[in-house]
């Protein structure tokens, strides 16, 4: 969904920020390209209408074990983003089931199925492919109760 989009500048009339700094947003002049967010998302800037779209970005959710859960356990992203599962715990692993709509399911496990845990710490990255408004569905087969989460498609 398209976005107005600004750019915060130092100005001396408006109010203090916490950091002691002080910022207005001003209209940026017409301009096209693809930027960077400070996120980590790209954003395609549309010069006729001055609005922004994500296109892309990049997310975290971190595997923990106390309490058992995915943090955050539901994100929403573009299609092509890079969603990292940060297993800061072994004996897990992340298995796509009940996929609504059209998307490509993924697995993150030690290779020997939906239960063989993940033995190794770190970040473990899947592209998110599939059409608009498709929502995937992941838990830990291992605790499918507890652990469980949703990526939706936007």
């Amino acid at each position: 969904m398209p976005v107005p989009i600004g750019v915060a500048v130092p100005s001396d009339d408006d109010s203090d920020t916490s950091d002691g700094t002080s910022t207005k947003i001003v209209q940026i002049p017409k301009m096209e390209g693809t930027v960077t967010a400070a996120d980590g998302s790209e954003i395609e800037i549309v010069g006729s209408d001055l609005k922004a779209t994500v296109i892309s970005r990049k997310v975290t959710i971190v595997v923990q074990s106390t309490p058992k859960r995915f943090t955050p356990p539901n994100v929403e992203v573009a299609a092509g983003s890079e969603v990292v599962f940060d297993f800061q715990v072994t004996g897990h692993t992340v298995h796509a089931f009940n996929i609504i709509g059209i998307a490509e399911p993924f697995e993150i496990n030690a290779g020997g199925g939906t239960t063989d845990a993940i033995t190794k710490l770190g970040r473990y990255s899947v592209t998110i492919r599939g059409d608009v408004g498709a929502v995937i569905h992941f838990r830990c087969e291992n605790h499918p109760l507890e652990m469980r989460g949703s990526i939706k498609i936007i």
